[in-house]
């Protein structure tokens, strides 16, 4: 199983670093985390292949995290796909998602392959495919926003592959959303670092002892302070930060 880095920056564009997305590999199943604006050029900077994408999974829908999809699909077209995308997503932005695709003039009739929308529910195990069974939580990241829209939601996941627990934070809005599956044995600690201080990421780590953690939606500015971070802690946590087309493999 391998975890490849797409893009590790935050939702500021920058020259250096992609908006924010990985693709979890399991036995030729390829679920990529988000698609953000420019996520078809992220791809084909690291030389993936559109069409080996199996299935899309968005935490929320901040620009960062899902405006690529629709220019995703047509290059998905372009190259002539075939076999079906999963496209999973909350149940409450599954229309939205469909309307998204229909607004940009993208019929699933004239794509040459089917789009599968898998919805999903918060607490629930919810399965992608036979191997990768994952677990949603919300999160306060959007919570500032419930008075105008009180069905939009932002996400944590727990994946569960091969007998490997991958915690990925998403965006997040406070320390509290670190500590979602503080019961769970942790392989993985993928948190963001654009709303959180290191002083929370630290806090986390002590309580939930992942083997391995990874830094991804870095600030172009907050680089040098990241590398300190890593440093000062580097005998007592396993930490990177990630850069894109970082793999982190796990056996």
């Amino acid at each position: 199983m391998k975890i490849k880095f797409v893009g590790t920056g935050s939702g500021e564009t920058s020259l250096k670093r992609f908006h924010s997305a990985f693709i979890i590999n399991h036995r030729n199943y390829s679920l990529l985390v988000d698609a953000g604006d420019g996520i078809s050029r992220a791809l084909l900077n690291q030389n993936i292949l559109y069409n080996d994408i199996d299935g899309i999974l968005f935490s929320h829908f901040h620009p960062d995290h899902y405006c690529g999809l629709p220019s995703l699909i047509v290059q998905m077209k372009i190259s002539r796909r075939a076999k079906p995308l999963t496209i999973a997503s909350h149940r409450s932005r599954i229309g939205f998602l469909k309307e998204f695709l229909k607004s940009s003039l993208l019929f699933e009739e004239r794509l040459g392959f089917e789009i599968k929308f898998l919805p999903f529910v918060a607490e629930h195990k919810f399965k992608i495919n036979s191997d990768i069974e994952i677990i949603a939580k919300n999160n306060t990241h959007i919570a500032k926003f419930d008075e105008y829209n009180e069905d939009d939601f932002s996400f944590s996941f727990i994946f569960k592959i091969n007998k490997k627990n991958i915690l990925y934070t998403g965006d997040v809005g406070s320390k509290d959303d670190l500590f979602l599956f503080k019961d769970e044995i942790i392989d993985v600690f993928i948190t963001e670092t654009t709303h959180i201080n290191f002083e929370d990421i630290i806090s986390a780590l002590e309580n939930i002892l992942p083997k391995k953690t990874i830094l991804t939606h870095i600030s172009s500015e907050d680089e040098n302070e990241i590398d300190a971070f890593i440093e000062k802690n580097k005998n007592r946590f396993s930490i990177t930060a990630a850069f894109d087309s970082f793999s982190e493999t796990l056996k």
